[in-house]
């Protein structure tokens, strides 16, 4: 691994190792993104936006579960979009991971999509991590084992995931298209 993904990665861990409650992400944090974000001039404070687009139970009781109990999965996701930006690459990343007490496990694929030449996002890491530990949340409060969100951040980029948990059987390479 080149040293600038190992450093993303280890951001993206620590964001995730101050629990809250239900969220996967520090308290601090979940506060200051709270705080209407509209009147900054830096693009890169700007909320991303968030919709679950697609989702649904196919096996009872394997819920995704909270963020709080993906912390490992969700960062991975982070590390994803924010390497995926960097390189200013639409080309999908798909991979996997489980719960943080190894009960649950997930299959992803993240994409880009773009309005524009450019496919990446001036979004920072926590305003990134933020927007998928709420969707994260989302697709848990909904009862869903599988979904596909869609991200903004006001701009050209707009970002892709599908996630599904492994018992699930739903193909995270199809189940967007």
């Amino acid at each position: 691994m080149r040293a600038s993904t190992i450093g993303r990665l280890l951001v993206c861990v620590s964001i995730g190792a101050g629990l809250a409650l239900s969220s996967a992400i520090p308290v601090d944090l979940k506060k200051e993104r709270s705080v209407a974000l509209t009147d900054s001039t830096d693009a890169a404070e700007t909320a991303i936006t968030w919709k679950v687009v697609r989702g649904g139970l196919k096996v009872t009781r394997d819920v995704i579960v909270v963020a709080a109990g993906a912390t490992s999965a969700i960062a991975a996701v982070v590390v994803w979009v924010q390497s995926d930006s960097s390189k200013n690459s639409c080309t999908p990343i798909s991979g996997s991971g489980q719960s943080d007490n190894g009960q649950q496990k997930y299959n992803f694929k993240y994409w880009v999509t773009t309005t524009g030449k450019n496919c990446d996002t001036t979004a920072q890491t926590k305003t990134v991590s933020a927007a998928i530990d709420d969707a994260w949340d989302d697709v848990h409060k909904r009862n869903y084992d599988y979904a596909c969100l869609d991200f903004s951040h006001g701009g050209t980029w707009h970002g892709h995931l599908a996630m599904a948990t492994v018992d699930s059987g739903v193909d995270v390479n199809t189940m967007c298209n």
